[in-house]
């Protein structure tokens, strides 16, 4: 078999199963490829990691309550606050809660009759990079999920795997100025011929309430999107001989891999549209 993150035929022995969207990320277990097991562990960690702890999927996940492979809950926790001037961890529990204070200095939260009233400081990191990298590593797992042999000759994807494989923010900027593939996050300024549409895209994966990879054909590229927990991450533009793209009805305009309470859903772009624009298309939706 063909290890879309290595790009090498492997034996079954060597494979596990990798989800393309992590549970901890919205993801299925139905919704998975096997891959080299050498690199799936360090993509676990590096990649799907990173995202996962990125402060606004984190409120994402708290409200999603999409749990991991532990199971256990999700918790939004800030580890650089300030509360009077002291250094404290502050945990967001949400449902309407009010925050838990825990002061570094005493080792004990802090009584909700001291916090009433008082101000405390958060600071938060967020990891643009690990949007980058996670969103190149799904169009390549996903691209091949759903199109198989013509995502493998097709589709310019070494491209896609020297963006997931950067060591850093600086070393993907100087692969990027020397590849075709384009590359879009929420954080990237854009050129205003371009607005429209990743303003578009960003609204197809937020309106969902629950997580989406798109894969749009364009006249000479592939274009895959990612949404994590009604949060756009990220999309990757790869060059593609488009015209070798499924003719078949489930692949009209584009496809579309939909994960909604656990259950994965595959429909064209045009059936993704119409079951956003109608009144009960998903759960909650």
């Amino acid at each position: 078999m063909w290890c879309p993150y290595t790009d090498k035929e492997i034996d079954e022995s060597e494979s596990n199963p990798e989800h393309i969207l992590p549970l901890a990320l919205g993801g299925c277990k139905a919704f998975t490829i096997p891959v080299a097991r050498s690199a799936n562990s360090t993509i676990g960690s590096e990649i799907d990691g990173a995202l996962t702890n990125d402060p606004l999927i984190a409120f994402a996940r708290r409200e999603f309550d999409a749990r991991g492979h532990s199971g256990t809950q999700p918790k939004v926790i800030s580890k650089r606050a300030t509360f009077r001037d002291r250094p404290a961890q502050v945990t967001f529990p949400g449902g309407g809660r009010a925050p838990v204070i825990w002061d570094a200095k005493s080792r004990q939260d802090v009584s909700p009759e001291q916090v009433e009233g008082q101000q405390f400081n958060v600071q938060w990191s967020i990891p643009r990079f690990s949007r980058i990298r996670f969103t190149a590593k799904v169009a390549l797992s996903a691209g091949f999920y759903a199109l198989g042999d013509y995502f493998r000759e097709h589709v310019a994807h070494g491209e896609a795997r020297r963006i997931m494989y950067s060591a850093s923010y600086e070393d993907f900027k100087a692969i990027a100025s020397h590849v075709r593939t384009r590359v879009h996050d929420p954080f990237i300024p854009i050129s205003e011929e371009c607005r429209n549409l990743y303003s578009v895209i960003s609204f197809l994966c937020a309106r969902l309430h629950g997580s989406v990879v798109l894969i749009l054909p364009g006249p000479t590229n592939l274009g895959i999107s990612v949404g994590v927990l009604g949060n756009y991450v990220g999309t990757l533009n790869m060059p593609a001989g488009t015209s070798a793209f499924p003719d078949r009805p489930d692949y009209e305009l584009g496809h579309c891999l939909v994960v909604v309470d656990r259950q994965l859903e595959r429909l064209s772009f045009r059936d993704y549209l119409a079951k956003l624009h109608s009144s009960t298309p998903w759960s909650d939706l």
